[in-house]
């Protein structure tokens, strides 16, 4: 079948579409044009105000969907030299679309400096906020408070007459080492959800590979493990410390 005029081709392809029982809406979703593209291709509504570069794309798309070749071998005769067509409404369209991507080029332009902008502030802002020097002092006093604030939740108990109970849970995959009042008890690669714990007199020292792993209770206390390095801790009737 020849198409020798847009009218032709628009018919065809609602024509086609029904007959294959699809939704504007499914040939939407697999050929990414929007249905009311899709709409208005079929209607024939208000197709010369399209741009006609885009326009003829859009048709080319629907009709490879509906493997409507003849259409698409079509295409160039219909758009720029059938006399149905109005080359000149064509020609304007092209010129306008230059202009179109004119336009565009100075905002992609405009859009790069403000970006580059943007990315050096924000570098500017992390180095002075976030500086290695200031992250480490940042996370030792965070240490510190943590310690100071567990010691003091430890004294109200009446350190003296309690045992040291050290429980753990673990999360994942994790190697521990154990020292209960200065004899090694346990060292070995633990799987994830165990739990154990161990009771002493005077210390306990936990080495951890990776504390995040874990879940650590100590006489009942829950024990901040935000660290992800290798970390020492050592328990006694005053509290807890991490060994530096």
């Amino acid at each position: 079948m020849e198409y020798k005029d847009l009218s032709s081709v628009c018919k065809a392809l609602r024509e086609k579409r029904k007959k294959l029982n699809l939704s504007l809406e499914k040939v939407s979703l697999y050929t990414k044009l929007s249905p009311s593209i899709l709409r208005r291709i079929e209607t024939e509504d208000q197709l010369e105000s399209m741009n006609q570069v885009y326009l003829k794309g859009f048709i080319k798309i629907y009709a490879s969907f509906l493997q409507e070749e003849e259409i698409v071998k079509s295409l160039e005769e219909i758009f720029y030299s059938s006399p149905g067509t109005n080359v000149e409404t064509v020609k304007v369209d092209k010129t306008n679309h230059l202009r179109f991507r004119g336009r565009n080029n100075i905002y992609l332009l405009m859009g790069i400096i403000l970006l580059i902008g943007l990315i050096i502030a924000g570098g500017m802002i992390i180095r002075k906020f976030f500086s290695p020097r200031q992250i480490h002092q940042a996370r030792k006093t965070t240490i510190q408070k943590e310690q100071e604030s567990h010691k003091l939740k430890t004294f109200s108990k009446k350190p003296s007459l309690l045992k040291l109970i050290l429980a753990l849970r673990t999360k994942a995959e994790v190697f521990l080492e154990v020292q209960v009042d200065g004899e090694e008890v346990f060292r070995d690669t633990v799987a994830a959800g165990i739990k154990d714990s161990w009771e002493g007199r005077k210390k306990i020292v936990l080495y951890v590979n990776n504390p995040s792993l874990l879940d650590i209770e100590f006489n009942g206390e829950r024990v901040p493990v935000n660290r992800r390095r290798p970390t020492t801790y050592i328990f006694t009737p005053q509290g807890f410390k991490i060994s530096q």
